[in-house]
């Protein structure tokens, strides 16, 4: 084991920047601040540098860092200390879906708009492209789909590392941090990490006060210390919390064990009572509950939703959720399950948005997995009953530029080759044949195959669809959005697209290309 100390500079703003390898054996790094506490604990690989992670240890200017591992002198030697951040990892990337600037990230956390800015916060291990050390990444954006990566926001500790959460506006200030501080819920995953050996999973807040002045609200989020709630069973994980107007509480949707969930509320968000526990069959994960307005009437349902896009629509008072469908999925069963975790945002009125993880592994990047372009959900009546309606939200379209319109093809379309994200609609009047650079697409007898898959439509003479490609993504929505899936392709610029429409079909397409600008 190896102990070298670092004086810290004694400037306003000032990052550590951690250097990393994708190969060697992973083990562990201690940082100790200059009283002897550890400040950080890290697992990860030392045999050379392929990138650096930053952290903000503006905190301790003045002060001295003590790091300890089993490590190479050179890669003591390569520590650095800056007043700047590392350049994004540059790389083919998407466009439209969100990429960490560099390691892994899965689930999206604490979901929230406030002042006017999205927050995106999300499980993430800068040190390495796998699963590891836990912590909460955090974005920003203006839109929605231009996303800005900031500091990291949840560190390990003690008490675990941090697994997923979710956002509360503390609306009067119940948990004395002021009113309208933002109440983050999280997971200590004990045990999870060296530091917590013995220690259970408990639920715990963090806060952070909107200042309208600087509404990115950069920085670490201060731990309050409070635990919400105690252990349960197991890894009891993933709150989702949110305000219940019509019962005066906030309400918390907790995962258990198996395919057991709790159902809590509380008046002060510090002080929890159960008021369900609910068995819902192959459901694990990541709850969420959250109310839809039913499309083309004035009624209202509640959706409970779990990790793998499963979801049941039924009635919520405040107290119990009572399912009034058979278990559902959002994502075409049939076709790719790659979206996973999906959370709703705090902080909206009158509109519902959802991202999930894409769980794609990113081969030869220096990062693994994506967020989804956010949805704006709705419930829809179909031929099946309600069915989740799930666009891509309204924000997408001031990036979107029509290149060409079609019908009834006689010449092909030739995809741009510039590696914009692009997005070709069809509207179909009949059964038709469509190659696109991914695979071929039939529709015929109101089914649409594409890449082994198979989507039953709708019997509406007319039907509409669109693939979306944005590098290693590929997305199709059809059915009134009602239906959609998601593959990972290998990112490819230019290409021909060639639709045939069958006997007496008719078929339109528009060709639109995205101009997103660099992050």
């Amino acid at each position: 084991m190896h102990k070298v100390t670092v004086p810290t500079p004694t400037e306003t703003k000032m990052y550590l920047w951690i250097p990393v390898s994708l190969s060697g054996e992973v083990k562990r790094l201690r940082i100790i601040a200059g009283d002897g506490t550890i400040w950080q604990e890290i697992w990860m690989r030392f045999e050379n540098v392929d990138w650096y992670v930053p952290l903000d240890v503006s905190a301790f200017a003045g002060d001295s860092l003590s790091f300890e591992a089993e490590a190479p002198s050179q890669w003591f030697a390569a520590l650095r200390f800056s007043s700047r951040l590392p350049e994004r990892e540059h790389c083919q990337r998407p466009q439209l879906h969100f990429t960490a600037d560099r390691g892994w990230n899965n689930d999206p956390n604490g979901l929230v708009f406030c002042n006017g800015v999205w927050h995106m916060f999300f499980q993430y291990n800068p040190y390495g492209t796998d699963w590891n050390n836990m912590q909460w990444g955090h974005a920003v954006s203006r839109d929605l789909i231009v996303w800005r990566q900031m500091d990291i926001a949840l560190f390990p500790d003690e008490t675990g590392t941090m697994y997923s959460g979710s956002a509360v506006t503390d609306r009067e200030g119940a948990l004395g941090f002021g009113k309208n501080a933002l109440a983050f819920f999280y997971t200590a995953a004990g045990g999870k990490n060296d530091w917590s050996v013995g220690k259970p999973f408990t639920q715990r807040i963090a806060v952070l006060r909107p200042d309208p002045e600087a509404p990115e609200l950069n920085g670490t989020m201060e731990k309050t210390g409070i635990v919400a709630l105690e252990h349960i069973v197991d890894e009891n994980r993933d709150p989702k919390v949110f305000w219940h107007e019509p019962s005066a509480a906030y309400i918390m949707v907790l995962y258990l064990n198996e395919w057991n969930f709790a159902i809590f509320r509380s008046s002060d968000l510090g002080n929890w009572t159960l008021s369900q526990k609910l068995t819902l069959e192959k459901c694990w994960e990541c709850p969420d509950l959250f109310c839809l307005p039913v499309e083309g009437s004035d009624q209202y349902r509640w959706v409970f939703w779990s990790a793998d896009g499963y979801y049941f629509v039924g009635t919520f008072d405040g107290h119990q959720f009572v399912p009034e469908t058979e278990r559902l999925c959002a994502y075409a069963e049939t076709g790719s399950r790659i979206p996973y975790a999906a959370q709703t945002f705090s902080g909206l009125e009158g509109r519902t948005i959802s991202v999930s993880w894409l769980r794609l592994p990113n081969r030869q990047k220096p990062y693994t997995g994506a967020m989804s372009i956010p949805c704006e959900l709705s419930l829809a009546r179909t031929e099946k009953g309600l069915r989740l309606r799930m666009p891509y939200v309204r924000e997408l379209e001031q990036y979107r530029r029509e290149l060409t319109r079609y019908t009834n093809f006689k010449q092909p379309i030739f995809l741009p080759d510039n590696g914009n994200a692009w997005m070709l609609s069809i509207d179909a009047e009949g059964e038709f044949d469509a190659e696109i650079p991914f695979g071929t697409v039939v529709f015929k007898d109101n089914v649409l195959t594409f890449s082994g898959s198979s989507f039953e439509l709708s019997k509406e003479k007319r039907q509409r669809l669109a693939f979306l490609a944005d590098g290693e993504v590929l997305e199709l929505h059809a059915a009134n959005d009602t239906i959609c899936a998601t593959w990972e392709v290998q990112p490819q610029n230019g290409g021909k697209v060639q639709i045939h429409p069958r006997l007496s079909g008719t078929v339109e397409a528009v060709l639109s290309v995205f101009d997103v600008p660099e992050r």
